[in-house]
């Protein structure tokens, strides 16, 4: 059973604005089991029209309810290779049954 926790999702707006570009439209959802599992899925969109100016990496952090980070994933997007939007898609394993927070941003690369 999957349990929706799209409000626990932050984003880092400045970072955002440093990389040009918009992470949008954002879901994430944890499953209990064992292990357990968070999936979070979105959209990165150029701020800059169709192309990115830099190539971005997106990294997604799953934290439990001590602020601890317990699982990380990333994804990268060239600038060669971008036309505009992209869809992201995280699933990762989780040591813990809980996620308090889930903070999603981008990096410069």
């Amino acid at each position: 059973m999957s349990l929706d926790i799209s409000g626990a999702i932050e984003r880092l707006e400045a970072l955002e604005d440093r990389a040009g570009v918009r992470l949008e439209n954002m879901s994430a959802f944890i499953r209990s089991g064992d292990p357990a599992f968070v999936s979070v899925t979105g959209e990165i969109h150029s701020t800059d029209g169709a192309h990115l100016e830099y190539d971005v990496e997106v990294v997604c952090a799953a934290y439990d309810t001590s602020g601890r980070v317990v699982q990380t994933a990333s994804a990268y997007y060239g600038a060669d290779n971008f036309y505009g939007l992209e869809i992201f898609d995280f699933t990762m394993s989780l040591p813990v049954d809980d996620v308090a927070r889930v903070r999603i941003f981008p990096k410069r690369r």
